[in-house]
């Protein structure tokens, strides 16, 4: 890990806790990327980003350097250079059980691939029991997936743009008390078709497979899966259990990741990982 990242992560946890206006943050050169790449008609966005701070654990907004986000990229580079009939736009992260990194993960993915490659990149976030990446991304969000589903509105009506070049997000939206059934709507298969044809790849964010049906639902109409596995915390036979699970519902599983692997990193760093 550089020291530029260790430094820009413990500004990052510094500012959050102090809950510096957004005046402060706009004269500190290490966070003129919150606002840069901004359009010009998302203002409001800009300074709700800047306002709320995205969370420390999206390493790649912070930084574009460093052993763990040369890791996202490498496996980013292995999935589109996998050997496959057809081309690879959208893929679900996914786990086991709650908690293991999915959120974290997605989110990592969906700005080095907008930064790095230069992909216009959608992350959807899928949770409509708990959703969190417009907690993760510093944004208020109250309408999103599920009003797109249930009221059969546009979808480029909830998008909301970041401080990331080529980079939009789609928040779940209100918490639904059927989110199984929604994603098995014909709606939803409609809309998966509608953001192949106007993104390079979307990301989606799903609940757990082991508590939840949710993720088994959306596996099949996706060009693939990744399976996050907690270091420590995912059992061998769980994993195997989930693989079952995938592979049964016609699901292509692209790769594995190792999460909550420790660092020797200072300890205001390793609290925010």
């Amino acid at each position: 890990m550089t020291a530029n990242l260790s430094d820009a992560l413990k500004k990052a946890a510094e500012m959050r806790k102090e809950n510096l206006s957004k005046e402060n943050l706009s004269t500190d050169p290490e966070f003129e990327v919150k606002t840069e790449f901004l359009p010009e008609n998302n203002t409001a966005v800009a300074e709700e980003i800047v306002a709320n701070h995205i969370d420390p654990r999206v390493i790649a907004y912070y930084n574009g350097n460093g052993k763990i986000v040369e890791e996202y990229r490498t496996l980013l580079m292995h999935i589109m250079s996998l050997d496959t009939t057809s081309e690879i736009k959208t893929l679900a992260v996914t786990s086991a059980h709650p908690c293991e990194g999915k959120t974290v993960t997605a989110l990592n993915l969906g700005v080095v691939m907008a930064r790095n490659f230069s992909k216009q990149t959608l992350i959807v976030d899928c949770n409509m029991r708990s959703p969190s990446v417009h907690r993760f991304m510093g944004i208020k969000a109250e309408e999103g997936l599920s009003n797109i589903l249930r009221d059969d509105v546009p979808f480029n009506v909830e998008l909301i743009q970041t401080g990331v070049k080529n980079l939009s997000i789609l928040p779940a939206g209100m918490i639904s008390s059927n989110p199984s059934q929604i994603l098995a709507s014909a709606r939803m298969q409609n809309l998966l078709k509608e953001l192949r044809d106007n993104f390079d790849y979307v990301i989606f964010d799903t609940p757990a497979v082991m508590p939840y049906a949710d993720a088994k639902i959306l596996a099949p109409l996706v060009d693939g899966m990744l399976l996050i596995v907690k270091s420590g915390g995912t059992r061998r036979e769980v994993v195997q259990r989930v693989e079952s699970i995938l592979t049964g519902v016609q699901s292509r599983i692209l790769g594995y990741v190792l999460t909550g692997v420790e660092y020797h990193i200072p300890e205001y760093i390793h609290r925010h990982l």
